[in-house]
């Protein structure tokens, strides 16, 4: 499309020395025809040569220099790109592809300001312009104005109703103004357009399981794994959406395959061993956190999914499994600083002890069952236990990144009660409130800035 466009571009040039104007136009234009033949054949470094004497012989001449720009461009010499585009452009300023292309040159380089004074001075220039309506939105979308990249988009949806790339765009860009409805019909206008493409589904995919539409979205999951069957996050996506509509075979099958394609997929194993401890396949819980503690050792997770675990194996020890959680503490407790200071209260070995947990899970939950017996036959001459769950707290998101495949609502959630673990003990100055059970029954409210004066 946009050489036949440029093809439309013949302005007047000045002529090598010793040729007259007409015949270096002429030798010009036979060797830009010849540039255009072996591009289309893949042969860039002969296109680019064919373009360079196309400028030698008609340096005044912009389609030469613009032919030659792109050569360059596609050959990565981006400098010298730079140069031909603004060699075309000294020729002829209002020249609209010179504009859009250096324009969308310096955008790839992350050389903004500029590159969207070229895309406006091109859309200036040439109005009807879907190729530069749909850069420019991608400028204003990187930017964070995803209101006017919606706005640039639309403008070429109209000039250009059948381009598979600005609806997935605008697709996009209306998830994030949240305008869901939109989104989805733009996206299935992508689909349609290009039933093959794998983004589009994976988009689709991950909006229907913001809904919670779950068969919908392992619809377009399987789309996307037909296309693409090596895409780990595909396959771990896919899982989830199973192991939520209870497909539990099948979702251990899909993250099993995510693990063999990407070995280091943290996320892939800690719900595989989720769905396996579901099943009550223990035997193989275990041995799935120890290849994840292989692979990542780094992380502590696998680890402490392993020693709960042991909690349901036979042939374990309470004297064993209290070695292994000792031997754990130790590692973690070397691997991270200490969070708080220590409390400055009283030494003496014989004084009553006060110890205060909290859990999100102190409600119907394993972690509740096994704590009772541990509250219920503790000295209470020797210790006073205050248990604090987490409940009823509101977190409000000011500010994020965004990635059009990688950005999905798992992605997010998990980012999420990572962000809520670590943060939640640093924020001891808001005043969250909590149902405080003491072991008399009695129901208490705390703030959390006291919790640490409480315990002591």
């Amino acid at each position: 499309m946009l050489r036949k466009l440029l093809n439309r571009l013949v302005p007047a040039g000045r002529a090598a020395e010793g040729t007259s104007p007409h015949a270096a136009r002429e030798t010009a234009d036979r060797l830009v025809a010849e540039g255009n033949r072996a591009e289309k054949a893949g042969d860039w470094k002969e296109a680019c040569e064919r373009y360079r004497r196309a400028v030698a012989a008609t340096p005044g001449y912009a389609r030469a220099h613009l032919n030659f720009g792109i050569g360059l461009e596609a050959t990565g010499r981006a400098e010298e790109a730079i140069a031909a585009y603004e060699a075309a452009l000294a020729v002829e300023p209002d020249n609209p592809f010179a504009h859009y292309n250096l324009g969308k040159l310096l955008f790839t380089r992350g050389v903004t300001e500029p590159a969207e004074a070229h895309l406006r001075a091109a859309l200036q220039h040439r109005p009807a312009f879907p190729e530069a309506q749909i850069v420019l939105a991608n400028l204003l979308d990187a930017r964070g104005d995803a209101a006017g990249a919606a706005a640039a988009l639309e403008v070429a949806i109209r000039q250009r109703p059948d381009d598979f790339g600005a609806w997935f765009r605008y697709g996009l860009v209306l998830r994030k103004l949240r305008r869901d409805a939109e989104a989805e019909s733009a996206l299935k206008r992508a689909v349609s357009l290009d039933p093959a493409n794998a983004d589009a589904h994976a988009a689709l995919a991950d909006l229907y399981q913001v809904r919670s539409d779950l068969p919908a979205a392992a619809l377009h999951l399987e789309a996307v794994l037909k296309q693409r069957p090596d895409w780990a996050d595909a396959l771990y996506n896919y899982g989830y959406a199973l192991m939520n509509m209870h497909r539990f075979d099948e979702a251990e099958a899909a993250f099993g395959r995510a693990i063999a394609i990407h070995p280091d997929h943290a996320l892939a194993y800690r719900v595989r061993a989720n769905v396996l401890h579901r099943a009550g396949r223990i035997g193989e819980f275990l041995e799935l956190c120890r290849a994840g503690r292989a692979h990542a050792p780094e992380r502590f997770e696998f680890e402490s999914y392993e020693l709960f675990a042991l909690n349901f194996v036979d042939g374990v020890s309470a004297d064993e499994h209290f070695a292994r959680h000792k031997a754990f503490g130790e590692r973690l407790e070397k691997a991270f600083p200490a969070r708080f200071a220590p409390f400055m209260n009283d030494r003496d070995p014989n004084r009553r002890l006060r110890i205060g947990y909290i859990s999100g899970e102190f409600s119907y939950h394993p972690v509740s069952l096994f704590l009772i017996p541990l509250i219920e036959r503790g000295d209470r001459s020797m210790f006073e236990v205050t248990c604090y769950p987490v409940a009823d707290v509101t977190v409000t998101l000011f500010d994020g990144s965004y990635h059009d495949v990688d950005s999905s609502e798992i992605a997010f959630k998990i980012a999420a009660i990572e962000a809520f673990k670590t943060g939640f003990m640093k924020e001891k100055q808001k005043k969250y409130k909590y149902n405080v059970f003491n072991t008399d029954k009695s129901v208490v409210q705390f703030d959390l800035e006291r919790l640490a004066e409480a315990t002591k």
